[in-house]
């Protein structure tokens, strides 16, 4: 009788990041529901590797929670929630890191 084998691969990191942008202020996040670090889009592209055009799509897309000022605050510009950025992060190097090793699996089980 086969006995089935299980592999089980936990991959855990940690990042700190501390800026300083006089752009970014604590607001509330109607996506969240709660008061959160708003960064301007050049920092979001900074922590993120990601284009400005990237996070202006995810944003429109609803992935990525956005917050316009009035005008005459802050200039108008878009603002980045930064937990849906980290989220969204953390969740993409999960996916990142997880595909290629579930699909290695998958073939290493079908032989």
């Amino acid at each position: 009788m086969a006995t089935k084998r299980r592999i089980e691969i936990t991959v855990e990191t940690q990042q700190v990041a501390v800026t300083h942008d006089e752009g970014n202020f604590a607001a509330w996040c109607a996506d969240c529901q709660s008061h959160v670090l708003m960064i301007g889009l050049g920092q979001a592209a900074q922590l993120s590797g990601l284009s400005w055009r990237e996070l202006v799509r995810q944003t429109d897309a609803q992935v990525l929670h956005g917050y316009e000022p009035a005008a005459g605050v802050m200039d108008g510009r878009l603002l980045i929630c930064l937990a849906s950025l980290s989220q969204w992060l953390r969740q993409a190097a999960q996916t990142t890191v997880l595909l290629p090793l579930l699909a290695t699996s998958k073939i290493e089980e079908a032989q």
